[in-house]
Formats: structure tokens, sequence, C-alpha cells
């Protein structure tokens, strides 16, 4: 859906009137829309090209063997997580307690937790990542 699609900013790419009917259609049932929904979101996210570096789970001692692309977070894009980290945090949390996921949709949503780490991470999105990764727990 989005190949070929470069955002620039996630403020302009995702406004609310996209993003909560994106969000709220990643709760449905249907396992397959959900799963199209996080890919279309780690898509849009991931501008550096560092997804397919985090597409299965695992545990790297040394970060810099992944030889992850890093920008500074955008203004815009440090708006964006300003207003819409809190709803974004909930949709991935809600997301993990579905019940007929896989591990493809773990995979996903850890790789979408590693791209927000590292392309709109600031100090309070660190923060807010470790709390949803602890409540996840």
């Amino acid at each position: 859906v989005t190949i070929g699609f470069q955002s620039n900013n996630l403020l302009a790419t995702l406004p609310t009137s996209f993003l909560e009917p994106l969000l709220s259609a990643s709760l449905m049932e249907d396992a397959e829309l959900r799963l199209l929904v996080i890919e279309i979101l780690l898509s849009l996210i991931d501008r550096q090209g560092n997804r397919h570096k985090f597409s299965h789970v695992s545990i790297v001692s040394d970060i810099s063997v992944l030889m992850l692309k890093v920008d500074k977070c955008s203004r815009q894009d440090t708006l964006f997580m300003k207003k819409h980290s809190q709803t974004l945090y909930r949709y991935i949390y809600m997301s993990c307690k579905q019940e007929n996921n896989s591990h493809i949709h773990y995979d996903a949503l850890h790789a979408m937790l590693a791209l927000i780490s590292v392309e709109l991470a600031n100090e309070e999105v660190v923060v807010d990542l470790i709390r949803v990764v602890l409540a996840l727990q």
C-alpha cells in the first residue's frame, strides 16, 4: 500500500483524520487486517530503511552491528509524538493483547517499538516506550 511513498514528517503524513481510523481498524478481529495496518504504519515510520533489521525479535549485545541509519528527530516528528504518542502506545498495547495473534504479529509489533525508538526518539519517547514494554510484561 505504501511502497514508494516517502514521508518527510509524520505530522503531515498521519493526520488525526487518517491515524484514528487506521488504528481503529488495527483492533478488529481479522488478524490479516491487523497485520496489514501494522505493515502500513511500519512503512510510514521507517524513513531510514531500518525496518528489515528489526524483522525478527533477537537480542543484540552490540547494537552497532545492525548499522542503523539514524537522524535526529525533526521538530514536526516531535510534535507528532506529543500529539499522538499515547494513542499509538495504547494501540500497540492492545494489539499485543489480541488473542489470535501469531508470531508474525509480535515480530511486527516489536519492529514498531524498535522503529519508534530509532526514528522518533527523544527523552520522553524513550521513557514512554519503557513503560509500554513493562506494561506488556
